[in-house]
């Protein structure tokens, strides 16, 4: 065990961290990005060139903020290292007393690089790596050969349905009434089948081997047929002897009872069963033509199974009809497994036919998903520029750490191996990770690729410290997962277990002698039991605390030690499944005690209160329907009983009054928008009251102000009221459990005890952790028709419902393995206390606590104490009783403290509103031209006024000339073109593939791909500025900053008026042009920097213009250019961005800036007039130092 020193750890190699749970991962990475910001032991880094991937954009917001903080307080204890809390935060941690030393002769500059890396955390490297993926692809276009319009998707629900449909259609419409009938019984319709083919659509498939290609390949139409001729002669003969049969068995049943004697076994044959469930079942059975035969029913009627139930000694009853069912049974052995056979040439053929509609689909349109992004990136640094692309990316940064890397998938590993693993010399790599925390299959993450890349670094490191939990917890798991050398703890040999050591802390739970408690189930475990014992142990400790017998004594917020009343909030009960939190939460309940499941995946559009609102906004709209008024009114939000109803229904003052009520609704909306109707609905119909009266008032109330939300975000993008209507119940009909805006919102969660999935917690930790549902038998999923594997060898495989024994063992190692991982996530959430309901004696099925506490050699009847100190473990028991109670929870009423709220007398100004240059512009034009309600696209940077595509009857005159003057001009083309010179490495050779693809993007023919090419040479080679000439071939990519961003403070809200007065007295253009009109703003001007350029030591400002301005070359004289720079007042927009670099220069250089030296002025870039000639197409600007001074006060 090679234990990490975050300041030796060597950073010219690929190494692996593996972090057990709660042993510091984050600190760790902290740490380690403080070395990469000081240069220990390297080069010291800027935070854009270290790269951190993680998995979920909650884990880059806490790195993102953990890192800031750790940089800020870092630099806090430098600046005074003699202070006391800096001498106590060296005694406290090493690292931080090492890395003084290494930096304290050169104090100042250290200091200078974590301010510096403070303030630009916001620019820093730290992405998910779907985010990564993205970035690198569109970062560099021309080297991967992604689209520059591609449209990311989140969600791709509708999408996958309506392909599914389409397979649907075009697999079985044309198939026999038998086919169609097994398609509908398997499969039972496209969006069912897409449910199981979901995990297959976007991963790489294993190959078949010959034997699954020739079994696939079998016609199943033949063993349908000969199913369905032994389904019909099964059915005729129980038509023919039903009552032969039913009467002997009857006779039997009256005798046993008029003899009292025992003939069957009670048990297995009751009279009940017989007359009320297999009669009625196998008669429906018999009348059906489903392709089904109910064997387990038709077995009670079999000879074999009347005789193995028959009381010892008994008559034996006998009939050949009893003989004959035998027969029947023996005979469907052979087709036993006919469904499962069938299903999985139905799915194959499906999923084959489905995947290639989806390809099909996304070759022709921009829509993408996540996956598509990580596969294109794939597919680029393995292709032909693939080492290009590497090497570019390994440029951009110097150092790389992978965070959770044991949820990567095969694609993500080499990735990350092509990219840094196998050059991990030159640019340092990390992984972070621990394999026992690999519990993400079903998202894709793959164990396998863990061990991979695990065996492919210079060196492996472990934390060997838990930083999380007491003594006794840590020691407790520690000797759990310890087993004998010849078992795994986790069953692969190459995922080990360390035991880790516990920290001293003065944080604990009291009055509670053990960290671990155990409640023992006298009778078999039953899941049902375990909820109850639960949340009634649950309510006896709430109890306690509530009369001052159980205290947590942890640290405040200034880190002094004080001690509080155990409360809900405290409690996190950790389940599997959405089954097993429902029970936990009827259970607690039932008991008075509130709780909140945090792994609710629901749409919103499912819960009542959104039906109930659809009738509410339908009654709205349509105020004279009594129907639709009737039904809102009915409605459990208005609360309009029946009697009411029948009241109103024949009062005709009544009924009048609530039409008002609608119609005024109506009015509302159409006039104000939805959220305004909804606020006065609700404040006047007191829906708020209501809700609160009742229960589950929190979930009710957090759906309806969710859903007025979503009204209202939805209101801007469509036509009016109807479509609006229209929109919300489509989703009622089809919620989505994809969309995260759509996702049921938690309640006020942070008083009430948590219910969370292991899957969900695992990250995070709870003071009290309880696990009743650890005991049940592992429940293997059932045999699939598709499952895909990993062999002995390690590599991927299908199996399709194979009787090979050898690979259902495999499968079913691999779950059991995962079971064993789970385990081991939910026992580490525990900060004080972990508490178990457990059997008192087990059965002897495997479960992956009973493997551990039996070193593997699970035997019945087990005993769980005797286990527990087999194993050396401290722990408290408690028997519980056959029956949980169910006392109900009272919070003690004590004295109510009145609670008054401070009054404010203070003012705040509100400052907070953002606006831009577009909407400066467009505000001045509805000033100066009443008239003109709105501006448009005029404002715009690109071509104005073209909404127009069919690009190919706009891109030829009628004498056939391809130029820069007809090519194609829109909103659309004028961002392809940005972003198209936005990627583009000026200095390299043009490729005909990447203008063949921006051609492709504008549906232009392959003869426009050598002007095109032509034209951006041109544009590459047009020398332009004043005294200092240079084209844009002269500036490598290093020296650009691309799409810059900044905001620009108005304090004055009549600063915007004094801008004329500047422009007039220092502006050319300025001076020929009326005043700018606006109105009177306070708040953020923002806006985006095309490029800023650093050449021949000086700065200047490119903004790229595709404007068309006419046919002709004289269109693109400087005169004309002027005019449009005037027209479209984009003398004001250059000077904002002049403004804001001069600032940003300021900032960086400090006292070395010198505006007059260092800045050499702003390029506005005409493209399609640039031909090579000097200043061609080019319109060019310095403004002068007092200019931009003045701006400067202006601007705060």
């Amino acid at each position: 065990m090679n234990i990490l020193n975050p300041i030796s750890i060597p950073l010219n190699q690929a190494s692996l961290i593996e972090a057990s749970a709660g042993t510091g991962k984050t600190y760790t990475i902290a740490n380690l990005y403080l070395r990469l910001i000081l240069g220990i032991a390297c080069e010291p880094m800027m935070v854009e060139q270290i790269l951190v991937v993680t998995f979920t954009k909650a884990a880059t917001q806490e790195l993102r903020d953990r890192i800031r903080l750790k940089l800020k307080e870092t630099a806090k204890i430098f600046s005074d290292p003699n202070s006391e809390k800096s001498q106590l935060a060296f005694a406290k941690d090493p690292f931080m007393q090492e890395l003084y030393q290494l930096v304290a002769t050169n104090l100042s500059e250290a200091l200078l690089r974590l301010s510096i890396a403070e303030r630009e955390m916001d620019l820093a490297s730290i992405f998910t790596i779907d985010s990564f993926c993205q970035k690198m692809l569109f970062q560099y276009a021309f080297d991967s050969g992604v689209r520059f319009d591609i449209d990311l998707q989140a969600d791709e629900r509708d999408l996958l349905i309506r392909l599914s449909e389409e397979t649907w259609r075009e697999l079985f419409y044309p198939t026999s009434l038998l086919e169609a009938q097994l398609v509908t019984d398997i499969l039972n319709s496209p969006e069912k089948v897409l449910e199981k083919l979901s995990a297959y659509l976007s991963e790489e498939l294993p190959p078949l081997n010959p034997s699954q290609q020739q079994w696939l390949a079998e016609d199943y139409i033949q063993q349908a047929v000969r199913f369905e001729q032994f389904l019909a002669t099964a059915r005729h003969y129980w038509k023919e002897n039903e009552t032969q049969v039913i009467e002997i068995i009857q006779q039997v049943f009256d005798r046993q009872r008029a003899e009292e004697i025992k003939i069957l076994n009670g048990t297995s044959y009751k009279e009940t069963s017989f007359q009320q469930k297999w009669l009625p079942e196998i008669n429906q059975w018999v009348e059906s033509k489903a392709l089904s035969f109910p064997e387990k029913t038709l077995s009670y009627f079999s000879q074999s199974m009347l005789e193995a139930k028959a009381i010892k000694g008994a008559e034996i009853v006998r009939s050949s009809h009893f003989e004959r069912w035998d027969q029947f049974i023996d005979e469907y052995q052979q087709f036993k497994n006919f469904y499962s056979q069938i299903e999985a040439k139905l799915l194959y053929r499906y999923l084959q036919h489905l995947r290639h509609k989806l390809a099909e689909y996304k070759n022709s349109h921009i829509e993408k998903n996540f996956n598509d992004m990580l596969n294109y990136f794939h597919q680029a640094l393995t292709g032909e520029n693939g080492d290009e692309l590497a090497k570019k990316v390994r440029q951009q940064f110097q150092f790389a750490m992978v965070d959770e890397t044991q949820d990567t998938n095969l694609i993500q590993y080499q990735i990350f191996q092509r990219i840094f693993i196998d050059n991990a010399e030159s640019h340092g790599f990390i992984m972070i990770g621990d394999p026992k925390q690999s519990i993400y299959k079903f998202r894709g993450a793959d164990i396998f690729a863990y061990l991979t890349a695990s065996q492919r670094v210079a060196e492996t490191f472990t934390l060997s410290k838990n930083w999380r939990s007491l003594p006794n917890v840590v020691e407790g798991i520690n000797r759990l997962f310890t087993l004998p050398k010849d078992q795994p703890p986790f069953l692969y040999d190459d995922i080990h277990f360390y035991p880790v050591e516990s920290n001293e802390t003065e944080t604990n739970l009291l009055n509670e002698q053990q960290a671990i408690n155990l409640y023992l189930l006298q009778q078999d475990y039953k899941a049902e039991q375990a909820a109850e014992h639960c949340a009634d142990q649950i309510q006896q400790s709430l109890s306690r605390a509530m009369q001052g017998e159980l205290f947590i004594q942890e640290k405040d917020g200034n880190g002094e030690i004080q001690q509080r009343v155990l409360q809900p909030k405290d409690i996190a009960i950790l389940v599997r499944s959405h089954s097993e939190a429902e029970q936990i939460k009827r259970s607690l309940s039932a008991r008075n005690l509130q709780s909140v499941f945090l792994s609710e995946r629901k749409s919103v559009f499912e819960s009542e209160e959104a039906k109930d609102l659809a009738l509410i906004l339908t009654a709205c709209l349509t105020p004279f329907s009594q129907k639709n008024v009737l039904s809102a009114l009915g409605t459990a939000l208005w609360g309009l009983t029946a009697r009411d109803i029948y009241q109103l229904k024949n009062s005709e003052n009544i009924w009048e009054n609530y039409v008002e009520q609608f119609i005024g609704y109506q009015q509302i909306w159409q006039t104000q928008g939805v959220l305004p109707m909804l606020h006065q609905l609700f404040i006047e119909q007191q829906i708020v009251a209501r809700l609160n009266g009742g229960r589950n008032a929190d979930r009710r109330l957090t759906n309806i102000l969710h859903l007025a939300e979503l009204l209202q975000e939805k209101m801007d993008s469509v036509e009016n009221e109807s479509a609006l209507l229209r929109w919300f119940t489509q989703q009622i009909k089809k919620p989505s459990n994809n969309n995260d805006g759509q996702i049921l919102r938690l309640e006020s969660e942070d008083a009430l005890i948590k219910i969370i999935t292991i899957h969900k917690s695992k990250g995070l930790e709870y003071p009290v952790v309880w696990l009743p549902f650890v005991a049940k038998s592992a429940k293997r999923t059932d045999s699939k028709a598709m499952t895909i594997y990993r062999d002995e060898q390690n590599n991927l495989c299908w199996d399709f419902n194979s009787d090979d024994k050898k690979i259902k063992q495999g499968i079913e190692e691999a779950e059991r393995a995962e079971d064993l991982r789970l385990l081991y996530v939910a026992l580490t959430r525990a900060k004080y206390q972990l508490h178990l309901v457990l059997p008192t004696l087990w059965s002897d099925k495997w479960n992956a606590l009973l493997y551990l506490l039996s070193d593997g050699d699970i035997v019945k009847n087990g005993s769980t104490t005797d286990y527990f100190k087999r194993k050396g473990i401290t722990y408290k028991s408690t028997p519980l009783a056959d029956q949980a109670e169910q006392t109900a929870f009272v919070m003690p009423s004590g004295e109510e403290q009145e609670i008054t709220a401070k009054e404010f007398t203070g003012t705040i100004r509100e400052i907070g509103q953002i606006t831009s240059f577009t909407a400066l512009q467009a505000q001045n034009e509805r000033l100066r031209n009443p008239l003109n309600t709105a501006l448009g696209d005029t404002a715009q940077d690109y071509d104005s006024g073209v909404l127009f595509e069919n690009f190919a009857e706009l891109t030829e005159q009628e004498n056939g000339h391809f130029s820069p003057y007809n090519f194609p001009h829109s909103t659309r083309v004028g961002n392809i073109l940005h972003r198209f010179f936005e990627v583009l490495d000026f200095q390299q050779p043009l490729e005909t593939k990447a203008i063949q693809q921006l051609c492709e993007q504008f549906s232009l023919n392959d003869e426009w791909i050598e002007p095109v090419q032509q034209w951006f040479e041109q544009v590459l080679q047009t020398p332009f500025g004043d005294n200092s000439l240079f084209c844009l071939a002269d500036i490598p990519l290093n020296k650009r900053l691309n799409e810059w961003q900044f905001y620009l403070r108005l304090k004055n809200p009549k600063a915007l008026v004094k801008i004329n007065q500047l422009l007039r007295k220092h502006s050319r253009l300025a001076k020929r042009l009326p005043d700018l009109q606006f109105f009177q703003f306070e708040g953020y001007v923002r806006g985006f920097v095309d490029c800023i350029v650093e050449i021949n030591q000086q700065y200047y400002v490119l903004d790229y213009k595709s404007n068309f301005l006419g046919y002709l070359t004289q269109d693109y004289s400087i005169e004309k250019i002027e005019k449009t720079m005037a027209q479209y007042r984009y003398d004001l927009q250059y000077l904002l961005y002049t403004l804001a670099v001069h600032r940003y220069l300021r900032y960086r250089l400090g006292e070395h800036y010198d505006y007059q030296r260092d800045f050499g002025g702003v390029a506005y870039l005409f493209l399609r007039g640039m031909n090579g000639a000097e200043n061609s197409g080019v319109y060019f600007d310095k403004p002068s130092l007092e200019l931009i001074e003045e701006l400067d006060q202006l601007f705060g």
